[in-house]
């Protein structure tokens, strides 16, 4: 056990910075808007009493007063810091809908204390009665969690910091240590020993009434298990506003200086809005500091660490496992307009499990991936599955699907149709059915032996095969074992397949001949036309050159005008022309979602100016005016890099 107080306050200190849980707070540039409006964001991540260095991803939700969501969009976090936008659905109802946003490291934690903020949706063609109101900050006077089978509830009364333990008797003796961090070198601690004859016990600390924020750490046996952060004042640092130039006509030009106290740099956002719409008073920063217990016993499995990452497994296009060592690699390529953003080779574990991180890029891309041949010298019959994302406790099981389909489109019984209107809706979309008459039948079997068929090759076949939409096979031997009823074999290399009696076939691509274990240097995406049939013509000059690669089982006749047994021929034909430009890639392709792309602000009638990327201790701003606005709102949200809040909010008239 450490006895010095300097070395253990260090060690708590560091144990309690990766300890404590994330909170999430926006900054929207407006509470209520118009249908197919944009609500700009700045977002800010804190960790304890500072930004957080943990979390990359920020995901945003919009959901319905129902609890059906409408979007969730993924915007890159840089230093604590993120910003991006919402697109409010232009179907939507006139009402109240919600804002949610966290991160996934907070999951780790809880599902219910994310950052949720009412949005007002006006829409005068669906109007909705209903009454907009907005939670106000509560100051939490207590908080209480439970810890390896302990409760511990603090509370606030009387200037003392009041806080009990209690536990299950039914799991022996527990050494407890409550710990009241105080100096840098110093600390209040209270040992407390529970079991069958004291299960609960009370502790109280004095109150520092001039600090901020207040911390306990509970110590098991010298094993720090959890922490409490108690907020104590609800005030913020104010900044100070000089209208320098004022004009309130329609196109006015307007020059702010907006002025942080002392000279720290403040990373901030301000929003100018028009103060006579419906925009209710934002909450106060200051609600980031919430009371909690947090455990530190969880593992952090789900903390972003690295940008975007992507949990996957690959499989047989049978679902089976990938056994063969040398195939264990598997090469992941993001594409987008021909242009790959990123390439990594990755190795997967014994059931074909594998992690893609350190991703950064927008929009969707094609994810290519191929792995090196497996035994039968195959390298496409894989298939690869993302991980499912884990939504919160009460989404809803539309987003629990994957990535693929994290957008989630607007369906019919979202847009609240009156009757009427789904009526009208549904008569818009019949259409009259005319009358067809056939005149003709385009054969793609002539098509195709006019296009790639020559000589003995031309006459008519008993099987013929169109290659050049077939997405259900990767090889050769796969789809004639399943196509062609006299094919036999042909499981590997080293199995050339037999027809039902045990003669072989005479295999040809584009009319050369080939044997059975050459044909695995043609890809299969390359092959437009099969044929398949039986020749008992061979001339001498034809025969000679065959001879030499016939199989067993084919002998010449008497006279030297037929063999004993008339081959099968299976003739290959590789696409050209037109048909090669519409060759599929040469891998396999999934398409994945990244970061949702950041919208450059556009002022609409709410919101005049909108500016999150300040960084500085001092600024001026500087917009026009537009043709309603008679009062003006002013917000301003920001902290400094020791977590120092920054608020000022006001009407100017």
């Amino acid at each position: 056990m450490l006895k010095n107080p300097i070395l253990l306050y260090l060690l708590l200190a560091t144990m309690t910075a990766y300890g404590q849980n994330e909170r999430v707070y926006l900054h929207v540039d407006k509470y209520s808007c118009r249908v197919a409006d944009t609500l700009w964001f700045k977002a800010y991540i804190m960790k304890g009493t500072s930004p957080s260095s943990v979390s990359t991803n920020l995901y945003v939700e919009l959901f319905t007063p129902e609890g059906v969501p409408l979007s969730r969009d993924v915007f890159p976090i840089f230093q604590g810091i993120s910003i991006g936008q919402i697109k409010v659905p232009d179907s939507l109802v006139t009402g109240n809908y919600f804002l949610r946003a966290f991160t996934r490291y907070q999951l780790n934690y809880d599902t219910v204390d994310f950052f949720n903020a009412p949005i007002m949706v006006f829409n005068k063609e669906r109007p909705r009665f209903s009454h907009h109101r907005k939670p106000a900050p509560v100051f939490n006077q207590e908080t209480s969690g439970i810890i390896k089978g302990i409760l511990w509830t603090t509370t606030l009364h009387g200037g003392e910091l009041s806080s009990m333990l209690a536990i299950d008797s039914a799991r022996g003796l527990r050494n407890l240590r409550l710990v009241e961090p105080l100096m840098k070198d110093s600390g209040m601690v209270a040992s407390i020993v529970l079991g069958q004859g004291q299960r609960q016990k009370y502790c109280l600390f004095p109150l520092d009434t001039t600090r901020e924020n207040q911390e306990l750490l509970l110590f098991e046996d010298s094993v720090l298990i959890g922490s409490q952060y108690l907020h104590l004042h609800s005030s913020s640092t104010k900044a100070e506003l000089q209208a320098d130039t004022l004009d309130l006509a329609p196109g006015g030009y307007n020059s702010w200086e907006i002025k942080f106290p002392g000279t720290d740099i403040y990373s901030a956002s301000i929003s100018i809005s028009d103060a006579e719409g419906m925009n209710p008073v934002p909450a106060s920063i200051v609600g980031l500091d919430n009371s909690r217990t947090e455990d530190l016993t969880r593992p952090i499995d789900q903390a972003d660490t690295s940008f975007l990452t992507f949990d996957g497994k690959a499989t047989r296009t049978s679902g089976k496992a990938i056994k063969d060592e040398f195939s264990r690699e598997i090469l992941l390529a993001g594409a987008r307009d021909s242009n790959f953003l990123f390439t990594k080779t990755l190795r997967m574990d014994d059931i074909g499990h594998f992690k893609l991180d350190s991703l950064f890029f927008f929009d969707t891309v094609a994810l290519h991936f191929q792995i090196n041949k497996e035994d039968d010298g195959s390298t496409k019959n894989i298939r690869v599955q993302l991980t499912k994302f884990v939504p919160p406790a009460g989404d809803s099981s539309l987003f629990a699907t994957s990535w693929l389909d994290d957008s989630v489109p607007m369906g019919k019984s979202d847009t609240f149709y009156s009757k009427k209107d789904l009526r009208i809706y549904e008569l818009g979309k019949i259409k009259t059915l005319q009358p067809v008459i056939v005149k003709g039948w385009k054969s793609p079997r002539h098509e195709l032996d006019h296009q790639y068929t020559s000589g003995v090759f031309s006459e008519p076949a008993m099987f013929s095969f169109d290659i050049r939409t077939e997405r259900r096979f990767h090889d050769i031997g796969a789809y004639l074992r399943a196509n062609l009823p006299r094919f036999q074999g042909g499981f590997g290399l080293a199995d050339p397949p037999v027809d039902p009696t045990g003669h072989p076939f005479l295999f040809f691509v584009d009319e050369q001949n080939y044997t059975w274990g050459e044909l695995s240097m043609f890809d299969w995406d390359r092959i437009a036309y099969i044929k398949c049939f039986e020749n008992e013509f061979i001339g001498d000059d034809d025969f000679i050159r065959w001879k030499n690669n016939m199989p067993h089982g084919f002998t010449k006749g008497s006279g030297g005008a037929s063999i004993d047994k008339t081959p099968m021929i299976i003739s290959i034909y590789l696409r050209k022309g037109k048909d090669f430009r519409t060759m599929p890639g040469g891998l396999n392709k999934i398409d994945v979602r990244g970061y949702t792309r950041v919208l450059r602000f556009q002022p609409d009638h709410a919101t005049i100016l909108w500016e999150p990327r300040l960084f500085c201790n001092s600024c001026r701003i500087h917009f026009y005016n537009n043709e309603f606005a008679k009062r003006f709102r002013i917000v301003v949200e920001g902290l400094d890099c020791m977590g120092h809040q920054i608020h000022l909010e006001k009407i100017v008239e």
